[in-house]
């Protein structure tokens, strides 16, 4: 998922394409992968999205068999929406 600030709107990346959810106008679009996630990096990159940082030990969605949260590195991406305008996307 690719979320925006400032504005309500994401957008919906698999398979390769990206569909906006709903169109107010973002400023800014940012999205998250896992470190390991190297086809969705790509995709942000193909999409003309920067890397902005990585979050180590950032969130964690999945459990051990203890039941204890397994931490995932995350990279950020971003893109402003003058930029988009620029690549032509």
């Amino acid at each position: 998922w690719i979320a925006c600030r400032n504005r309500k709107c994401s957008f919906n990346c698999r398979n390769g394409g990206c569909a906006k959810k709903d169109e107010k106008g973002a400023r800014r679009i940012y999205a998250y992968t896992e470190d390991y996630n190297v086809a969705s990096q790509k995709l942000c990159e193909k999409l003309g999205m920067r890397r902005e940082g990585l979050f180590m030990e950032f969130v964690s969605f999945v459990k051990d068999e203890d039941g204890n949260p397994i931490y995932e590195n995350t990279y950020q991406y971003a893109i402003l929406k003058r930029e988009w305008e620029q690549n032509g996307k």
